[in-house]
């Protein structure tokens, strides 16, 4: 079953979804550039604290949303969501590429909040997973994303895609993998139907 709730890594997850509405509203350059600010931040941060120096606010969100065991290595998740969020962003036509970005940002993100809380049947090939959480997690996302005008085919085949990546054991982080299989089945559905 999934760890206890980690309420900061959720809040990462969860905000990540605002990159959409951040593209929309400053232009795709401004999202670039704040990401990867973020990314460079975060591991010079992350090396700092390798040779023990501490960056205050950085540290301590670090600290606070890493799973059992993860700090004491160089803390790789949240650059994994960056990359994923970034090469959904420049690989995918819209809204391919936002499919990519809500799916792990949101689907994912609800997924643990689904899982940690409600979470009672474990995936059988995957024990840290729940049933309950994929499903409702990449459900609900895909009731958003159609409710946001994607086509209910595409939404189907990206976000089951999406679903069956987060729930398998991979040992490539599914925040890279997501957004970008994700997005890649949208845009490739779109043309399909098109």
């Amino acid at each position: 079953m999934e760890e206890d709730l980690n309420w900061v890594r959720l809040g990462t997850h969860l905000g990540g979804s605002l990159v959409p509405l951040f593209d929309l509203m400053l232009g795709r350059i401004f999202v670039y550039l704040g990401l990867l600010t973020a990314a460079a931040a975060y591991t010079a941060s992350e090396l700092l604290r390798s040779r023990g120096y501490m960056v205050p606010l950085i540290h301590r969100m670090t600290l606070a949303s890493s799973r059992r065991g993860e700090v004491k290595r160089f803390v790789t998740t949240p650059l994994y969501l960056a990359a994923g969020v970034l090469a959904s962003l420049a690989l995918f036509p819209l809204p391919a590429a936002y499919t990519g970005v809500l799916l792990v940002t949101l689907g994912d993100g609800l997924a643990e909040l689904f899982g940690g809380s409600m979470g009672r049947s474990p995936i059988p090939f995957n024990r840290e997973k729940t049933w309950e959480g994929t499903l409702l997690g990449f459900g609900l996302t895909g009731v958003l994303l159609i409710l946001l005008g994607m086509d209910p085919v595409v939404t189907l085949a990206s976000t089951l895609v999406a679903g069956v990546l987060e729930a398998l054991p991979l040992p490539v982080n599914d925040n890279l993998t997501v957004p970008l299989v994700a997005g890649f089945v949208a845009a490739a559905t779109t043309v399909f139907l098109v």
